[in-house]
């Protein structure tokens, strides 16, 4: 409390009037000063609350967009794995196909080797 509640009413003063030297009189506009003071600080509060809630609501959307890009990121993920997985077997099946392809390729270039040679000799003619 201040220094004027702990003042004692003039003499002259009227009893029970209601004078600024008054204690009832100081402890209302103590009372009334504590409770403003209050009101403000709750008024602070709440709007730090509002604005709490309201960056809450704003992390929780960034959240959701995160976790859905994650989600979109993670599938493409796995596809594009899959697409490794089958590439890798597309190339086997590749390097197989071209071994078998060399293969006949040497068969067949045989083959009419073997062929020429035989029309070779059936075209070489008997000695006289």
């Amino acid at each position: 409390m201040s220094s004027a509640s702990k003042q004692k009413p003039a003499p002259d003063a009227p009893a029970g009037g209601n004078t600024s030297n008054d204690p009832a009189s100081e402890a209302g506009v103590t009372i009334e000063a504590a409770f403003s003071t209050l009101e403000e600080r709750v008024e602070r509060l709440a709007g730090r609350v509002r604005d709490v809630s309201a960056e809450n609501a704003r992390l929780r959307a960034a959240i959701l967009e995160a976790s859905a890009e994650r989600d979109r990121l993670e599938k493409a993920l796995e596809d594009a794995r899959e697409l490794s997985a089958r590439q890798a077997e597309l190339d086997e099946r590749l390097s197989r196909y071209e071994l078998e392809r060399e293969a006949v390729r040497t068969r067949i270039q045989r083959l009419l080797q073997n062929l020429e040679d035989e029309e070779g000799s059936l075209n070489v003619a008997p000695p006289a």
